[in-house]
């Protein structure tokens, strides 16, 4: 089977830089000239596809090797079988080769293929005194029994990896004299680093590795080697395997390996310090996964007494960043603080430890139940592991022992010790141990340690920190007695590995399945030893006694009716662990509450502070409640909580402080009930939102409804009183109840509706009231209901239940009579044959009804259209709009005026008027009409012509021969209103000429009418201008600018031709 020994790397940068594990030098000094003769050889195993030991190492090898530049890596090998297999030695050059004992590698730089046993082959270990004597040198020089290495110069400075890789047949035979050529593993192999290619002095000390995998091919074959561990802090170690009694470990197929913490307790990362149960020879995965894992490789593993040959070493821990020299561990000022923030553990409560360290590394902190002994193992002691950190550390504790018991009241004493160079070496599948070892030995004690060759372990059941449990706690690790566990299943305090076979048991067969009956006790698991250099320091810490005390409340009723009674239960419990006196408890009625009784269980309650004395004779032992008893009468208004609490106690509570106030801890206790009110509510809804005016009288309704809300019966009486404005009348009154036949119901008010009526939970019931009502038409304008007394009918319907009165009101506004008005726009000025358009706005401030609108036609119009369904009815135009809501209506009317044969027939002033009405009286009538005035615009024109040669009358018609003179005036008379900016033009006629000057030089024309005189031909700002040219006929143009013609005023103007 396989033994697997694990180390942790001293240095987490140095996974990342080398990724791999190298023996130093070769198999000549893990079996020297000395080595037992009943002892047996593990070869250099390689069987990487048999999976992982401990989900972490690989079954191969990675040798690493520091060379400087120019030095010489001489290699070589023992697997060779004749000329058809050879061994593949490779080198890797300075890198990153992946995780520990589990490398990855890339291409190598240099191979060497050791192909044929003829002596000389370069590579071949033909022999084990050719393995003792050691290689050649790269130039050939060496003496007898030397062999011929494959040489490679480094072309660098740093740490190389190498693998020697199988080539043979069958399985190892565990030989030491000869040299067994399998095919799973090589026998005898060889890395060494000489200065130069003449130089046959090995550089001992610059080959390593982080994991070395043996292979004896069988139980039976102990082994006794011994491996040199420097941890990533600069401790150096040998570990043994021949152990105290020489016998060596006798583990088949195993790995050596170590690191800082072993196996791990996933709950937190921090060292298991326990074993691990498997059910194969790989323990992968163990029981109890995930909650337990293992740490991959870590620390670096030489060949050689790395103080010994602490020249090279050194150089090789420099390159690995590890100190040469180790820094001793301290730890100062440690102290505890529970829960509560006090000093001392309250007995069944929690707290934290805490210190300073000056260094990385694991705690271990020891409460020692009788203030002497501080050994780990003792089950009314309690150990505390983990990691710490340099500065300050926090250690959580619940307060228990390593059987989760809780300690004593009194003093005890806790140990804290700081572990540096710490090293776990995990031995994995090791069926027997006949060597009870093996021997840990620190080579580099700082001052101070008694013993370099202590060692720990623990191999019984236990709890992980998460809950799961492997085995028993601090019994077998195995569910019974067989396989036999070692005699001494524990050693937390350190036994001395080198005096003491300390780890014996039984030996047995090889079954690869978890605690098989016939297998040996190390058969399927991994066993973890340890061991560690100290610092530590001791401080007392007080135990007191403790009552974890809780308060619980309850109510009888969550949900009384108001008037009824409730009970209260107050329980005071004490979950211990110790008894407790002075208990004293609040529990004060609210005002929601009137007290009837308290009756206590034990002691006495004061109803007028609410204080309940529990323990005033006798103490209340752990486990023990005790209750109190509160009767009340549920008042109508709260508040309804009430809240016991815890106010003194002479023993600490662990989880609570008493009379603080804090609700969320258990000696506070609360409970609301919500009381109920018999309650109902009552609405009213009238059946028209307005009072009619008219016709009267008529009948108004009202709905009023009761309902029960709540979730008990109520007894009620309901009344109706309507308050009235002045303007409304109440006549008869009936009532239907349910929907029953209606009734008459006798006056004056209130109307009793309800008298003692029971009404149940909810249900309802509904009164529909017929009041008969008239309003006095136009007596008021008041249409709103203001406050609960407005004008209109103001109902109001009053409930009682019990002392409680509430009530419903509904309020019809009384009419307002309307005001209608009447606005009419037209134009203000019109002309014969012109169409006249009339805009009509009635407007009415309430709803009207019947309303109507007249428009007379004046003299001299004719009816053309109407909008909104306007018709001419006689001479009038007639709009029926019917029932209108309060706003404005827009009507639109259009008329024509007589044509201008008929212009003397119109007026001057066209005046139109148009009225409103409805069926309502009007508030005010003296707004109901609206006209719009229009002024007439007529200018006649006339024009005759006279023959002035001939002495010819003017007349309408006339003419005269070529050379003739004729004289043409037009005559302007305004039989209208005043116009302004009024110029007549006329067209000298065609074949004629204009005399310019008829009238005088330049004067050519000539006034008549309102105004007499000549005027100027020319443009030359006076009124009138005549021109020999120009016009439609181009014989000239006449232009007279008359301005303003007034009313009733003719005016006429003249001009000369003279016909061509």
């Amino acid at each position: 089977m396989r033994s697997l020994f694990r180390f942790r790397s001293s240095l987490l940068g140095l996974l990342c830089l080398l990724g791999g594990g190298a023996l130093a030098e070769g198999s000549r000094h893990l079996y020297p000239a000395s080595y037992p003769a009943t002892a047996s050889r593990a070869s250099l195993d390689w069987q990487p596809a048999s999976g992982l030991y401990v989900g972490r190492i690989s079954r191969k090898n990675v040798l690493y090797t520091y060379a400087q530049a120019g030095e010489q890596i001489l290699t070589g090998s023992s697997s060779v079988s004749g000329t058809t297999v050879s061994t593949l030695i490779s080198i890797y050059a300075p890198g990153n080769f992946g995780t520990p004992g589990n490398e990855v590698l890339g291409t190598p730089v240099n191979t060497c293929t050791v192909a044929s046993t003829v002596a000389g082959t370069p590579g071949y270990i033909p022999s084990r005194a050719a393995e003792l004597a050691g290689p050649k040198s790269a130039s050939g020089n060496g003496g007898a029994d030397t062999w011929t290495p494959c040489v490679y110069t480094a072309p660098s400075t740093g740490v190389y990896a190498v693998t020697v890789q199988p080539r043979g047949a069958g399985s190892p035979t565990g030989s030491v004299a000869t040299l067994d050529r399998a095919g799973q593993a090589v026998a005898a192999w060889e890395v060494t680093v000489r200065s130069d290619a003449a130089s046959t002095a090995d550089l001992l000390g610059r080959v390593f590795t982080y994991a070395f995998n043996g292979f004896t091919g069988g139980n039976n074959r102990p082994v006794t080697s011994n491996y040199y561990v420097v941890t990533r802090d600069g401790f150096r170690y040998r570990e043994n395997f021949a152990g105290p009694t020489g016998l060596g470990v006798d583990p088949n197929g195993y790995a050596v390996y170590a690191n800082s913490r072993g196996f791990v307790d996933t709950f937190d990362n921090s060292p298991l310090y326990r074993n691990l149960r498997g059910s194969n020879a790989q323990v992968d995965p163990p029981l109890g996964a995930p909650a337990v894992s293992a740490q991959a490789a870590e620390f670096p593993l030489f060949f050689v007494d790395p103080v010994q040959y602490a020249g090279e070493v050194n150089r090789v821990l420099t390159t690995l960043g590890i100190p040469v020299t180790p820094d001793t561990p301290t730890v100062t000022d440690p102290a505890f603080v529970n829960a509560q923030g006090g000093p001392r553990l309250v007995r069944g409560g929690s707290g934290t430890f805490s210190f300073t360290s000056n260094k990385t590394g694991t705690y271990q902190i020891v409460v020692s139940a009788d203030g002497t002994d501080f050994d780990p193992e003792n089950t009314r002691n309690r150990v505390l592991r983990g990691n710490a950190v340099i500065g300050r550390n926090a250690v959580g504790w619940d307060g228990r022992n390593n059987n989760l018991q809780l300690f004593a009241s009194g003093s005890v004493r806790y140990q804290v010790v700081l572990n540096a160079g710490e090293v776990h070496f995990p031995l994995v599948d090791a069926e027997n141990n006949p060597g009870a070892g093996p021997i840990v030995t620190l080579l580099n004690p700082p001052p101070g340690v008694a013993n370099p060759n202590t060692v720990f372990y623990d191999d019984r059941g236990y709890v992980t920190k998460g809950g799961t449990a492997v085995g028993t706690l601090n019994g077998t690790l195995c569910p019974g007695p067989v396989p036999a566990a070692p005699t001494d299943p524990a050693n937390l305090l350190g036994v001395d590995s080198s005096a003491v076979p300390y780890r014996n048991w039984g030996s047995g067969g090889n079954s690869n399945t978890d605690c098989a009956a016939t297998a040996g006790w190390g058969d399927g698991k991994a066993l973890d030893l340890w061991t560690f250099v100290r610092g530590n320091t001791v401080s007392t810490l007080d135990v007191a006694e403790a009552a974890d005390l809780s308060v619980q409340k309850t109510v009888d009723n969550p949900t009384p009716v108001v008037g009824s009674t409730v009970t209260f239960t107050v329980t005071v419990r004490n979950a211990g662990p110790d008894a407790t006196t002075n208990v004293t408890v609040s529990d004060a009625l609210p005002a929601g509450y009137t007290l009837i009784s308290a009756a206590p269980s034990q002691g006495t309650y004061a109803p007028t502070t609410g204080a309940w004395t529990v323990t005033p004779s006798a103490p209340l032992a752990s486990g023990d409640q005790a209750t109190l008893t509160i009767t009340a009468t549920v008042n109508p208004a709260g508040p309804y909580t009430n809240t016991a609490q815890l106010l003194s106690s002479d023993q600490p509570d662990p989880d609570s402080t008493p009379g603080n106030g804090v609700t969320t801890e258990d000696d506070q206790a609360s409970v609301t009930p919500a009381p109920i009110t018999p309650v109902a509510v009552v609405s009213k809804v009238a059946g028209a939102t307005t009072l009619r005016a008219g016709p009267f009288p008529y009948a108004q309704t009202y709905v009023v409804t009761v309902r029960n809300t709540g979730s008990v019966p109520v007894t009620y009486s309901l009344q109706d009183t309507p308050a009235l404005d002045p303007d409304v009348t109440v006549g008869t009154v009936t009532v239907s109840e349910n929907g029953a036949a209606p009734v008459p119901l006798p006056g004056p008010a209130p109307y009793t509706l309800a008298q003692g009526r029971v009404l149940g939970a909810g249900a309802a019931d509904t009164f529909t009231l017929t009041v008969t009502l008239a309003v006095v038409q136009g007596a008021t304008d008041n249409d709103v209901c203001t406050g609960q007394a407005g004008n209109g009918l103001f109902n109001t319907a009053f409930l009682t239940v019990g002392a409680m009165q509430t009530r419903a009101f509904d309020c019809v506004p009384t009419p307002r009579l309307p005001d209608l008005r009447l606005q009419k726009s037209g134009p203000a000025f019109y002309r014969a044959d012109q169409a006249l358009t009339y805009t009509l706005a009635a407007t009415s401030d309430r709803a009207a009804s019947g309303v109507v609108v007249r428009d007379a036609l004046p003299v001299g119009t004719t009816f053309v259209s109407a909008s909104d369904g306007g018709v001419l009815s006689g001479q009038d135009v007639v709009w029926t709009l019917g029932d209108v809501p309060a706003g404005t209506r827009t009507l639109t009317l259009v008329l024509r005026t007589l044509p201008g044969a008929r212009a003397g027939e119109l007026p001057a002033t066209l005046t139109n008027t148009a009225t409103v009405s409805a069926d309502q009286p009007d508030r005010e009538a003296s707004n109901n009409a609206g006209a719009a005035s229009s002024q007439l615009v007529l200018v006649q024109l006339t024009k005759t012509v006279r023959n002035v040669t001939r002495d010819t009358a003017a007349s309408t018609a006339g003419g005269g021969l070529p050379g003739e003179t004729l004289e043409y005036c037009i005559t302007a008379l305004n039989r209208g209103v005043s116009v302004n900016n009024f110029a007549v033009q006329d067209a000298v006629p065609g074949n004629t000429a204009a005399r310019t000057s008829a009238y005088g030089p330049d004067r050519g024309l000539r006034l008549g009418g309102a105004e007499t005189g000549v005027l100027t031909s020319g443009a030359d700002g006076d009124q009138g201008e005549l021109t020999s040219a120009g016009g439609p006929a181009g014989a000239g143009l006449l232009t007279y600018r008359i301005g303003t013609l007034a009313a009733g005023v003719t005016q006429q103007v003249c001009f000369q031709v003279v016909v061509r």
